[in-house]
C-alpha cells in the first residue's frame, strides 16, 4: 500500500459538512438527552452490540491494514475491550452519583456542598492507527459514559478499519450525539478550527503540539496520549534473565512494536549483559520457529512505507552490534525482529522513539548511570519495566524516574488492567483515562451546595457596613493552625482524636448522662 491508497478505500468527509456536524452535535447536547444515565446506558449498549455482532469482520479490516496476526488482535485489542464495556456498564451510575465533600469546617455543616459530574458538552477524539479498534472505541466510550456528543475522527492510515468502525459506530448511535470524521490533514485541519469542551489526542509529539496550538485559542483542556522512549531496565539482581528477556521481548514485538508502551531500549547491568544477548537471540528464535520473513503469519507488518523507510534508515545507521534479525522486505512492509547490542548514547536508534521491532540494547552501565541516561535523554517515558528481585532496589529506581507506568518483572500488561488509569506525564502526555479516570476525564466535577435561609442572621455579619464589632466577630473565628510552628507536623493518632469536636461532644454527653444517672453520686 502506498502513502495515499487510503483515498482509494476511505472516503473523505467533505469539508462543506463539518460544520453542520458539528454544530448538530452541539444542538444534541443542548436537548439535554444526555444528562439521563439510563439514555447513555442503551446507547453503550447499541454500540457494544453492533461492535460484538461484527468482531469477525473487525479482526479481518485490521489485518488487511496493518497484516497483523489475528490472535494478536483478539488479545491486545477485543479482550481488553470488552472487559470495559462490562466495567463501565456496571460501575456508570455509582461514579455518576453526587459526591458529598468531607471533613468541610463547621460553617459549611448546614449548607452540606457536595460534587456533582457534569459532561462537559461536544468532545473531540482524534484516534491513531497503531490499535484501531481500542484507542478508537475505549475514549468513545469514556466520552458517551460522561454523557457527552462526540466528534471522532478515524485514522487515514488504518482505511478498512477506520471505513467499517465510522459506519458501525454511526448506524449504532444517536444522530445527534455522535459524528464520525474521516481522512487526512485537511479533514484535520478544517475541525479544529471550531470550538470543542475537551479534545483527546492519541499520536505523536509533532501533531500534540499542533493539536494543543488550536486548542489553545478556544482554551480547550486537552489529554495527549503521546508516547516516547520507555526504558527496561535489567539488574545484577534479576534471577532469571532469560525469563526478562522473554517478556520484554514480547512487549517489543507485539504489534512489530508499534505500541506507544512497547519497551524501546534495555539498559543492562555487566554482570548479566552477556546472559540477557543470549536469551534474547533464544527466544527470537523460539518465537517465530527459527526464522521470520515477509510471509510469516505470527508477526505484524509496518503500517506504511514512510514508517519502513524510517525505521529501516535508523537501523543501516547504527553503530551497534545487530545479534538477531535485520532483514526487511519495502514491497511488503516487513521488518524482522531485530535485537541490537553495544548501542552507544548517540546512536541513530536512541534519538527518538523507535516504534518498530527493533531493541537495542545499551552499552552496558549500572543503575545509577542508567538512570542518569534517562534522565538526561528521554526524562518523563509513558512507560518503564524493571526487572530486579531486590525490592528496595526496585523502590530506588521507581522514586528517581518519573514514568507514566511502571512494572516490575513484566512489560505492557498494565494497560489492560481497566479498572486503573493510564497515561503519560511531562513529555510522555498529559490526562488519564481506563476505568473511573474515563469517566471523569470526559466530566466537570462542579460543586454545588444549599444555603438555608433560617441561618441569615448568623450570616449577616458579611454584609457592608464593616463595623469594629464585625471585624473583632471574624478574628475571633478564625480557625487556629492544627500543627505546631516547630517540631514534627504530622500529629499522633491521640492527638487527632481528642482535636476532634465529636469527641468533646460525646466525652460531654457521657458526663451528663452520668450525672443525671447519679453513677457518680
Amino acid at each position: 500500500m502506498s502513502e495515499f491508497d487510503w483515498e482509494s478505500i476511505l472516503p473523505a468527509t467533505p469539508l462543506g459538512e463539518i460544520e453542520k456536524d458539528i454544530q448538530t452535535l452541539r444542538q444534541g447536547f443542548r436537548s439535554g438527552k444526555t444528562l439521563d444515565l439510563n439514555f447513555r446506558l442503551d446507547q453503550i449498549r447499541k454500540l457494544f452490540y453492533a461492535l460484538y455482532d461484527n468482531v469477525d469482520a473487525i479482526k479481518e479490516a485490521i489485518h488487511k491494514d496493518l497484516g497483523r496476526p489475528v490472535f494478536e488482535t483478539e488479545l491486545c485489542e477485543i479482550s481488553f475491550q470488552w472487559g470495559e464495556f462490562n466495567n463501565v456498564v456496571s460501575n456508570l451510575k455509582k461514579w455518576a452519583a453526587d459526591e458529598t465533600v468531607k471533613g468541610t469546617t463547621i460553617q459549611y455543616t448546614l449548607t452540606r456542598p457536595k460534587i456533582r459530574k457534569r459532561p462537559l458538552g461536544t468532545v473531540l477524539i482524534i484516534s491513531p492507527w497503531n490499535y484501531p479498534f481500542v484507542l478508537t472505541i475505549s475514549p468513545l466510550l469514556a466520552a458517551l459514559a460522561a454523557g457527552n456528543t462526540v466528534a471522532l475522527k478515524f485514522s487515514e492510515m488504518c482505511p478498512h478499519t477506520s471505513l467499517l468502525l465510522g459506519k458501525l459506530c454511526t448506524e449504532a448511535l444517536d444522530k445527534e450525539i455522535f459524528k464520525a470524521f474521516q481522512g487526512g490533514v485537511p479533514v484535520v485541519s478544517e475541525i479544529l478550527k471550531y470550538k470543542f469542551d475537551k479534545i483527546m489526542y492519541t499520536g505523536n509529539h509533532r501533531v500534540g503540539k499542533i493539536i494543543l496550538d488550536a486548542a489553545n485559542k478556544y482554551l480547550t483542556p486537552v489529554i495527549l496520549e503521546l508516547g516516547g522512549k520507555s526504558p527496561v531496565f535489567v539488574t545484577k539482581n534479576c534471577q532469571n534473565v532469560s525469563l526478562a528477556a522473554k517478556r520484554a521481548l514480547w512487549g517489543k514485538l507485539v504489534n512489530a512494536g508499534q505500541t506507544c508502551v512497547a519497551p524501546d531500549y534495555i539498559i543492562v547491568e555487566p554482570e548479566v549483559e552477556q546472559e540477557f544477548i543470549k536469551a534474547c537471540q533464544y527466544w527470537v528464535e523460539k518465537f517465530y520457529r527459527g526464522g521470520v520473513d515477509s510471509d510469516h503469519k505470527d508477526f505484524t507488518h509496518i503500517a506504511t512505507p514512510g514508517h519502513w523507510r524510517r525505521l529501516t534508515s535508523m537501523l543501516a545507521q547504527t553503530e551497534g552490534n545487530i545479534i538477531t534479525g535485520g532483514n526487511s522486505d519495502e514491497k511488503s512492509r516487513f521488518l524482522a525482529p531485530t535485537v541490537v547490542a553495544k548501542v552507544p548514547d548517540g546512536d541513530s536508534l536512541m534519538n527518538d522513539e523507535i516504534f518498530g521491532p527493533i531493541l537495542p540494547i545499551l552499552t552496558a552501565r549500572s543503575v545509577d548511570e542508567g538512570i542518569r541516561y534517562v534522565h538526561e535523554n528521554h526524562d518523563t517515558p509513558l512507560a518503564m519495566y524493571v526487572f530486579t528481585d531486590n525490592a528496595s532496589e526496585g523502590e530506588y529506581i521507581q522514586s528517581q524516574i518519573n514514568s507514566g507506568g511502571l512494572i516490575f518483572n513484566d512489560s505492557l500488561v498494565h494497560v489492560g488492567c481497566v479498572q486503573a488509569p493510564f497515561g503519560g506525564v511531562g513529555q510522555s502526555g498529559y490526562g488519564s483515562y481506563h476505568g473511573e479516570d474515563s469517566f471523569l476525564a470526559f466530566s466537570h466535577r462542579q460543586t454545588f451546595m444549599k444555603q438555608p435561609h433560617f441561618i441569615e442572621r448568623p450570616m449577616a455579619i458579611r454584609y457592608a457596613p464593616y463595623t469594629s464589632r464585625k471585624q473583632k466577630a471574624v478574628q475571633g473565628s478564625l480557625a487556629a493552625p492544627s500543627f505546631p510552628r516547630t517540631g514534627k507536623v504530622d500529629r499522633s493518632l491521640l492527638e487527632r482524636i481528642f482535636g476532634k469536636l465529636w469527641f468533646w461532644v460525646i466525652v460531654l454527653g457521657l458526663g451528663a448522662a452520668s450525672l443525671k444517672s447519679g453513677i457518680f453520686l
